[in-house]
């Protein structure tokens, strides 16, 4: 692009000169020779510039998938602690129905059969053996 644009101002009469060295660009080969150091420069800049922004893309891409597989595995763990306390519930109910008796049962069902009557729902407790 540099080149193009040097050379259109060349084949126009237009004379560029730098502002840092004070280099002045004509129709001439040594011109030719620095606008085209120029260029080359200019490549390896955009170039220099084009993979530092890949590496930190890609350094933002791996930060970026170690911190979502992370939120990932902070959720299947809250998920895993409620389920571990659901089954934790499960067993102390179960242990403490397992020190039941039967006659403690019959009074459970009578006390529902008389809560029945007074507009309670049909619950009744059943042990299969």
């Amino acid at each position: 692009m540099v080149m193009r644009i040097l050379e259109f101002c060349m084949k126009n009469g237009i004379k560029v000169i730098t502002v840092k060295d004070n280099y002045e660009l004509v129709d001439n080969i040594q011109s030719k020779v620095l606008a085209f150091a120029f260029s080359i420069a200019a490549e390896i800049g955009r170039n220099r510039l084009v993979c530092k922004r890949g590496k930190i893309m890609n350094k933002a891409e791996k930060i970026y998938f170690t911190v979502t597989e992370i939120r990932r595995l902070k959720n299947k763990l809250k998920k895993d602690d409620l389920e571990i306390e659901q089954y934790k519930k499960r067993i102390e109910m179960i242990e403490q129905l397992k020190n039941i008796t039967f006659g403690e049962i019959d009074k459970l069902n009578k006390t529902l059969k008389r809560l029945e009557g007074k507009g309670g729902q049909g619950i009744e407790i059943k042990i299969n053996d």
